[in-house]
């Protein structure tokens, strides 16, 4: 079930052309940076888009000119997991890594402790209006999220990723947020 609205969700972004998916990634940081929750905060960790998923390159680069410290995901393969590593320069601290997705250079590794985030912005292959999230499947953000308490988490969708439900499993933890291009929900 999961697999197959993850390649149909997939297959939907993809479709959406260029052009008209860097005008609603526009549309979903202004609503972002809008948010007392984003003005509030010192510290953030945000996805490296790659692909067609929301762009948070200028993200990264908004909140380093506004002095907030960034922390961006280092996966770590063998457990499947999700290191916070802190940033100071976009995209020079970094480095293709897994999947061909910007990570910390090796010599620039500086890990923050989860619970020091103000917010995290997490990517997502669908979201429902109950906030719950569509990942990639290996579950990377379910671990890394499950048990944190403080930071607010924030799926960035574009508004075709919303769906009517999805399936919820135990470990899935929903997000804070969802921003889309339309709306916050």
């Amino acid at each position: 079930m999961k697999n197959h609205l993850r390649k149909k969700m997939m297959a939907l972004r993809r479709a959406i052309p260029e052009p008209i998916r860097q005008e609603k990634s526009r549309k979903i940081r202004e609503k972002l940076f809008s948010l007392s929750e984003w003005q509030r905060a010192q510290r953030i960790m945000s996805y490296v888009s790659f692909g067609s998923e929301v762009d948070t390159h200028q993200v990264i680069k908004q909140a380093l000119a506004q002095g907030k410290r960034v922390a961006v995901p280092l996966c770590i393969p063998q457990v499947k997991g999700l290191m916070a590593v802190e940033i100071e320069d976009f995209p020079g601290d970094l480095v293709p890594g897994t999947m061909g997705i910007l990570e910390p250079k090796p010599d620039r590794i500086y890990p923050v402790d989860p619970e020091s985030l103000d917010l995290i912005l997490v990517p997502g292959v669908a979201f429902d209006r109950s906030r719950h999230r569509l990942g990639y499947g290996a579950g990377y953000y379910d671990r890394f999220l499950s048990g944190l308490r403080r930071p607010k988490a924030i799926g960035l969708a574009f508004q075709e990723q919303v769906v009517e439900r999805i399936a919820k499993e135990g470990h899935d933890r929903p997000v804070d947020l969802i921003i889309t291009d339309e709306e916050v929900i």
